[in-house]
Formats: C-alpha cells, sequence, structure tokens
C-alpha cells in the first residue's frame, strides 16, 4: 500500500510502502483532468485537476452557486466532457501510468437532475502520458432549478482521491426532461395531425365532392356556426352597453328636474 491518508496515516491496517506526514493528503502527482464542456465562463480554469488537486471554481460547495468564480453549466447544454490524463513530465520516481477506478458520480438535487455516465472512463482504467481516458457526463432535468454535481475519481485506495464539483442550470437555456418535453411533444403532434387533416379535407372537398371556394375547406359549416355565435355575443354584450348608458343619462335628467 502506498499511503493516501490523512488524519492517521494510512487507510489500512498494513505496512506502508512510503511514509506520509500524520495529516497530509498523499496527491497523486503528475495526474490531470482536463474540461472539454461548452458554455463554461473563459475566466474559469479549463485545468480541473492538478497532479491531483482541485483547482480554483472547480471546489465541492454545500449550496449550488452560480457565483463569478463557480464553474456553471448552463442547461442548453446537455453533456459534459472531461480528459483523464498523467502528465508528461519528472514525477520524481513514481510510475507514469496509473490505473483509476469507476468515477463515482451524483448531486445533491436528485429532484432537479439524474446525471449518467459515458465515455472510456465510465468504468474506469489506465492513464499515461499516450493514452488519457475520457469522461462523458449527460444531463437529465426533472424540472427547473440548480443543481451541484460531485465527481470523485479514487486511486484503488494508492493515493488521496481526486474529487470536484460544478453548478448546472436546469432549464435555464435548455429544455426538461419528463412531462415538460412530453407536453411540448404532444402540442407538436396534435398541430401535425390538424394541418394534416385540413389538407387532406381540402383535397377529398376539390377532388371528390367538386366544392370550390372556403366550401372546400373541411367543416367550414362549424366554423360559420361559430362565428354567427360570436358576432351575436359580442352585439348583445353592446346592447347590454347602451342601455346601461341610456339609464345613467335617464337618471341625471331626473336629479337637475
Amino acid at each position: 500500500c502506498v499511503c493516501a491518508a490523512y488524519d492517521i496515516g494510512c487507510i489500512a491496517e498494513v505496512h506502508m510502502v512510503v511514509s506520509c506526514p500524520v495529516g497530509m493528503p498523499n496527491y497523486r502527482q503528475g495526474f490531470d483532468v482536463y474540461d472539454a464542456s461548452t458554455g463554461i465562463e473563459e475566466d474559469i480554469s479549463k485545468v480541473v485537476i492538478k497532479d491531483g488537486e482541485v483547482m480554483p471554481g472547480w471546489t465541492d460547495e454545500d449550496i449550488p452557486s452560480v457565483a463569478h468564480d463557480r464553474a456553471v453549466i448552463p442547461g442548453d447544454v446537455n453533456s459534459a466532457v472531461f480528459y483523464l490524463m498523467m502528465a508528461d513530465e519528472d514525477l520524481k520516481g513514481r510510475p507514469p501510468q496509473q490505473e483509476i477506478d469507476a468515477p463515482d458520480v451524483f448531486t445533491d438535487q436528485p429532484h432537479i437532475l439524474a446525471v449518467t455516465l459515458a465515455g472510456t472512463a465510465e468504468h474506469g482504467g489506465m492513464v499515461d502520458p499516450q493514452e488519457m481516458l475520457m469522461l462523458q457526463l449527460d444531463f437529465h432535468c426533472y424540472q427547473t432549478g440548480l443543481a451541484d454535481v460531485h465527481v470523485e475519481i479514487s486511486f484503488a485506495n494508492q493515493y488521496y482521491p481526486c474529487d470536484f464539483a460544478f453548478t448546472y442550470e436546469c432549464g435555464m437555456g435548455g429544455s426538461l426532461d419528463g412531462a415538460s418535453s412530453a407536453g411540448s411533444a404532444l402540442m407538436m403532434v396534435t398541430f401535425l395531425l390538424v394541418v394534416a387533416f385540413c389538407v387532406m379535407g381540402c383535397a377529398y372537398n376539390y377532388a371528390v365532392q367538386q366544392k370550390r371556394g372556403e366550401e372546400i375547406v373541411p367543416g367550414i359549416e362549424y366554423l360559420r356556426m361559430g362565428k354567427d355565435m360570436a358576432e351575436a355575443l359580442l352585439n348583445r354584450n353592446r346592447g347590454y352597453a347602451g342601455v346601461s348608458s341610456h339609464r345613467e343619462d335617464s337618471t341625471e335628467g331626473y336629479q337637475a328636474l
């Protein structure tokens, strides 16, 4: 075991190959994570993890935040991509290859957001200076709101695990999964069916029924009936307004007398 922990020596009851100072994390020198997502502000570092340590803007927070110094992915970005690699540099005697475990990804607001994994890093693997792994995070929103996404990458208890976090904006510039998407799809299908019915009905009335003019419109009699009812209702309201005005004039005349 290479000492990986932190407060009281090694994390397992075994002999240490490398001695670590008490309370000092043993970060994986040379292990880096880079952000390849779109939509994050330019002043946020694209280097997420450097030498096993999280960079500013990607640290964990108790409450989702959209502060200017926080990594925030807008809702119109459906996936985030991160590259895991080993730097091609002097690692002070440590091996250039590193086995990583399957990343642990979760959100503190599961009622707002679900995150699924993809890419070559989904199940873990080996990274070295010649071969990197890609981690893709796909976002599935249930409602509008902010959600913290946490990503932890461990090294089979050899080193201090590295973790980073960011804020995702559900429903802010993007589309929601679930009920909202289903409602939009239903409206679109209904609109297309209505258009298709009108076109086919007009063609049938023109070619088969030999109708011309506005008579080729399917259901024209119902449209006329609706128009007549609307006009009758409008005239009735105007009549009530005229009677009311006449009563007011009569009252004013009576008071003058």
